[in-house]
């Protein structure tokens, strides 16, 4: 079986969208949740937790980018 944080996917440009970041997103991972997120790993003795990420800043209506050139340093979504 596998298991997802929140059973839910979070979008990988939160941290560069203003409306994510004013707490107006329910894909944003805050510090909050990434806590959370450790505990949860933690009390499941796993030694990291199964987040599903995916990059919606293409496709969402609400993202308002913070900087223009940013860019994720991590998988190409594209």
């Amino acid at each position: 079986m596998a298991l997802c944080y929140k059973d839910m996917t979070f979008c990988v440009a939160g941290e560069n969208c203003e409306t994510a970041i004013n707490g107006q997103c329910h894909r944003y991972m805050s510090d909050y949740h990434k806590a959370n997120t450790e505990a949860w790993a933690n009390s499941m003795n796993m030694d990291y937790a199964p987040v599903a990420w995916s990059d919606y800043s293409k496709r969402c209506e609400y993202y308002k980018p913070i900087d223009k050139d940013w860019k994720w340093e991590g998988f190409d979504f594209d």
